[in-house]
């Protein structure tokens, strides 16, 4: 079916086509006009207008009923305008124009402003029509101006004599008339030296968009033009913006990798020079790396394993061990070892070999770490070494007699006691009251050693348990009331606070 607005003195009036003819529907709105309505223009269930200085919006209405067709319009001023009026849709992009004086303001398609930048002309606009990605203006004396949407840019300004209208046709073509010539703008002429130019600018958007919509380029042609201009975000700093171009054309990792010759063979490496980056802006890079690897796991599977430990131990260090225990965590056994020994962390080491079952491997590194007398507090004592020996089945029984026999010549009790109680179920009265005495004993040696470090009652370890728990009300509560420590709790809330998380996103 087909409806037809129609602005007549100060009135609007609604036609359908039925019937081969025209018929008049009744059309209600709740705006009296000053003067006669122009400039029209219907997007779905609204109309766009101008009367007088002003541009208004009437939301569409179906009222319609069993008695015939009707249909009611809600009608609210968007803004003021200067010299002429007009408006365009740009469908493609979900947006309006409106012009107002020599600047075609944008908006959305419920007439709300958008981030998307104004487009500017050089004069007073008397027309304007869109063909996707340019936006053609007529100012006064007959220029016609060609810009860029986004970016805003300049393409094109000539003179045509007494030029009057402008009319969109099919994509890429224009029309401009006078009273006596009409134009048409090809924007397929000489499209491949347009491009050129734009990269050679180094405005790859505006490259990107028109050899998308042209028919002109190869798929191969495409590919480069977005390479080059995922290579140029990255020399910008906008690491994230080139990675992500750089997964849609679904780039070789290894190609990305060589942006950061220290992960590779020297035989792999590019100039490196090339890539030097200031350190604030390496760690950027490399945190947009890492981001850019994650997302394309599952599609490139096996051909950056060596990368994501080396990554995390350089962004995030608190986040290898985590890592390391994930059953597919994507990181090749041996050259997480390297790395891992290479980086001094040793406790990061046992966790790896421990989370793949080199059993041998993980208790021989807590012998040697135990025995060397400035090893990390990680492998202090035998709890570690003893609880692994527990975790072992039948089937390691030589290892498990081998570095047993290794713990009962340095701590009988610390290898027996407390094994017969848990793994063997010992009931028997005088094992229970011999372990009872054993903790007891090191509890009062532990109290004598650390009551004088924490006065506090463990206060500040209790906020920390309860954020991770997620109870931040009585996590502030302590560094508010008890601890009165404001700065701590303001770390606190900078820390837990994230907008997307229902519990987090209330601190």
């Amino acid at each position: 079916m087909i409806h037809i607005f129609v602005s007549s003195k100060k009135r609007l009036y609604l036609f359908k086509w039925h019937e081969k003819d025209f018929h008049e529907v009744r059309f209600d709105y709740n705006q009296s006009f000053t003067d006669k309505p122009s400039s029209m223009r219907v997007v779905e269930d609204t109309l766009f207008l101008s009367c007088g200085r002003e541009y208004l919006l009437m939301k569409l209405t179906d009222k319609s009923n069993e008695e015939g067709e009707y249909w009611m319009g809600e009608c609210r001023r968007l803004f003021e305008f200067n010299d002429n009026a007009a408006i365009v849709e740009m469908r493609d992009r979900d947006l309006l124009g409106f012009v107002h004086g020599d600047t075609l303001v944008l908006t959305n398609l419920e007439g709300h402003k958008t981030h998307t930048a104004d487009v500017r002309f050089s004069d007073v606009l008397t027309d304007v029509v869109y063909d996707s990605p340019y936006v053609v203006g007529l100012l006064p004396k007959g220029r016609v101006e060609v810009r860029s949407l986004n970016p805003s840019y300049l393409i094109q300004s000539m003179a045509l004599s007494k030029a009057s209208l402008l009319c969109a046709g099919n994509p890429g073509y224009v029309f401009v008339s006078s009273s006596f010539d009409v134009w048409m703008l090809d924007v397929h002429t000489n499209i491949r030296k347009n491009v050129s130019l734009l990269i050679s600018d180094k405005q790859f958007d505006l490259a990107i968009q028109i050899v998308e919509m042209s028919n002109f380029f190869t798929e191969e042609n495409k590919i480069e033009i977005k390479r080059q201009a995922a290579l140029n975000l990255f020399h910008r700093r906008k690491f994230e913006e080139s990675f992500q171009l750089y997964a849609d054309i679904k780039t070789d990792v290894i190609t990305i990798i060589q942006m950061f010759p220290e992960f590779l063979p020297e035989k792999l490496q590019k100039d490196a020079a090339a890539f030097d980056l200031p350190a604030n802006d390496k760690k950027r890079a490399l945190l947009a790396l890492g981001n850019y690897l994650s997302a394309v796991r599952s599609l490139l599977w096996g051909e950056w394993k060596e990368e994501t430990i080396n990554l995390t131990i350089k962004t995030r260090p608190s986040l290898v061990d985590s890592l390391l225990r994930l059953h597919n965590n994507s990181c090749f056994f041996e050259d997480a070892e390297s790395i891992l020994k290479a980086e001094n962390r040793l406790p990061s080491l046992f966790i790896l070999y421990e989370s793949r079952k080199k059993h041998e491997m993980a208790l021989e590194l807590l012998r040697s770490q135990y025995q060397d007398p400035e090893s990390d507090p990680f492998f202090h004592g035998f709890d570690r070494i003893v609880g692994y020996l527990q975790t072992l089945g039948n089937t390691h029984l030589e290892l498990i007699f081998k570095y047993t026999r290794w713990v009962l010549d340095k701590d009988v009790s610390a290898g027996l006691e407390e094994h017969v109680i848990y793994k063997w179920d010992e009931t028997r009265p005088q094992f229970h009251e011999a372990l009872v005495e054993h903790y007891i004993i090191e509890v009062k040696l532990l109290y004598k050693d650390y009551v004088q470090a924490f006065p506090d009652a463990f206060y500040e370890e209790r906020a920390l348990v309860l954020g991770r728990l997620k109870h931040h009300e009585q996590a502030l509560a302590i560094y508010t009331s008890i601890l009165n420590d404001f700065d701590a709790a303001e770390e606190y809330c900078r820390i837990y606070y994230d907008q997307s998380d229902e519990i987090n996103s209330q601190v």
